[in-house]
């Protein structure tokens, strides 16, 4: 067993591995692993192999995996045994297991899949081109889990055929909330540098994409991880080392009763300040000075993380769309404070009100987690209240699924039928509240960048500002231009509309 990140191939033998191979990609989870899956195939396109979407017509067959939740680990196994009668038709077909799954297991999955070649992590899936032809070369199985390495991105990793295309500006969580795995299977936070961003995002421009997706685990504390604690107090920052010295972001005083039980990183509610480090603010405006960046989204945000600073550029850059994904997981106090999120249901909701009074027209989307241990039916209730009052355009909705190596894993859980029926209730809720936000666009004219059509059909679609997904009659020839279509109906997830001049 191989597990030597510094032992590296000849970028030939990499190339030469690639000759005539075909590879399938199969993608799992969250926008970082598609757009880590983006940024290995096109490592692999550099190298010379193709890809198919035939399991049987592959010479490697890459998982890219999720361990956010039990099921999504639960279909890699089920994938794996079906390969594993393919692999016995076949000996020389190369198994990798990429991401999430790949970390959080490491040598676990050989036990339970010793047919598999590679096993790459959340930080070296990049290698994958040089991990099959070490293989090829004799060497199996070979672990490369090292969390320390850095994601560099080349030139060759970034060639895009969409409209739209993501960016990590930053990798990792320190936020360390009781229910999530991402901060065991992704490290600590790490942002990129500005200069980084601003040239991959100059690449994309180059291929003809015009929109960016800014993308974070917690993305809106991009840059916090950069700064001294000389830098980090000029800005009204407390640095305090705990938790084996990691740092999550809390409240102050006046949301005490909401801050983990851990020592943090503490972000002022209403701090204006000097940009004493990288902020997310700051990159959001250098991005949009570029041209031909035509739209901004971000991917996830944090409630703690939305400053004024960033409120004041989702307001002022043309760019920036009135989108912005920022879960609020549950309405209930308790729920929050048992899961470690770092705010109360009153500090969420006026940071709320402060960004609509900037950006009147943004529409917002939430996570929410279902049946987490020990809600009570009232705080069940307050969900669905919050979900109402604020009225997200979209929400996802999910069943607590206890996950290894976090702080709720041994915890009592909830019957299984109580949460399917909280479940269904909050979905019900969820579908009537989109449904409504949605038809009061019904009769306006929206501009939408077409991001797919089909010939045969004879239908286009893409998304809004709002990030509303439209569908109107249309060819391939309008994919990556902007058109304005008038909204003739709307459903809970998307509408129909008609172009018009």
């Amino acid at each position: 067993m191989i597990n030597d990140p510094t032992k590296l191939t000849d970028p030939r033998r990499a190339a030469e591995a690639g000759a005539q191979s075909k590879v399938q990609l199969v993608t799992f989870g969250c926008q970082m692993n598609k757009y880590d899956s983006e940024l290995v195939g096109g490592r692999l396109r550099a190298k010379g192999f193709g890809f198919t979407d035939v399991p049987e017509e592959a010479d490697i067959i890459a998982i890219n995996t999720c361990s956010v939740r039990g099921g999504a680990e639960d279909r890699v196994y089920g994938r794996l045994g079906d390969l594993k009668r393919l692999k016995r038709k076949r000996p020389g077909l190369i198994v990798a297991i990429l991401g999430c799954q790949a970390q959080r297991e490491g040598a676990e999955l050989l036990r339970r899949a010793p047919h598999i070649d590679i096993i790459a992590g959340t930080r070296e899936f990049p290698r994958l081109p040089e991990l099959v032809a070490r293989v090829r070369a004799g060497e199996r199985p070979i672990i490369a889990i090292d969390e320390n390495v850095e994601v560099q991105v080349e030139r060759e990793d970034r060639v895009e055929r969409a409209p739209s295309a993501y960016i990590a500006v930053m990798r990792g969580c320190d936020l360390n909330c009781t229910f999530c795995i991402v901060p065991a299977t992704r490290g600590r936070v790490r942002s990129r540098t500005i200069g980084d961003i601003l040239e991959e995002t100059r690449w994309l421009v180059a291929d003809g994409v015009r929109e960016i997706v800014l993308l974070g685990q917690t993305v809106n504390s991009y840059g916090y991880d950069l700064a001294s604690p000389t830098e980090a107090e000029s800005m009204g920052y407390r640095r305090v080392l705990a938790d084996g010295g990691s740092a999550v972001p809390e409240y102050l005083q006046s949301d005490a009763a909401a801050a983990p039980a851990v020592a943090t990183l503490a972000v002022p509610i209403d701090f204006e300040g000097p940009p004493a480090i990288p902020r997310l603010s700051e990159l959001i405006r250098r991005i949009g000075a570029i041209p031909g960046v035509e739209r901004i989204r971000l991917v996830t945000n944090h409630i703690a993380y939305l400053d004024d600073s960033l409120i004041a550029a989702l307001a002022e850059v043309p760019s920036a769309m009135p989108f912005l994904p920022i879960p609020a997981q549950s309405g209930s106090d308790a729920v929050l404070r048992e899961m470690r999120r770092g705010y109360t249901v009153d500090s969420y909701r006026r940071r709320i009100d402060k960004l609509r009074k900037r950006v009147p027209d943004i529409e917002l989307s939430s996570d929410w987690i279902v049946g987490f241990p020990g809600e009570s039916d009232s705080d069940f209730q307050k969900s669905c209240d919050l979900l109402r009052e604020i009225g997200f355009a979209q929400n996802f909705i999910f069943r607590y699924s206890p996950r290894p190596r976090t702080a709720a894993f041994a915890r009592a859980e909830i019957e299984n039928d109580v949460i399917a029926a909280r479940n269904t209730e909050l979905l019900k809720i969820a579908e009537e509240t989109q449904l409504a936000r949605w038809r009061r666009y019904v009769g306006a004219a929206r501009p939408v960048l077409v991001e797919f059509a089909d010939r045969e059909q004879g239908r286009a679609g893409g998304r809004s500002p709002e990030n509303l997904e439209i569908h109107f009659d249309g060819s391939p020839e309008l994919t990556g231009e902007f058109v304005n279509v008038r909204i003739t109906q709307a459903s809970a997830h998307s509408a129909r509309g008609e172009m018009i001049p």
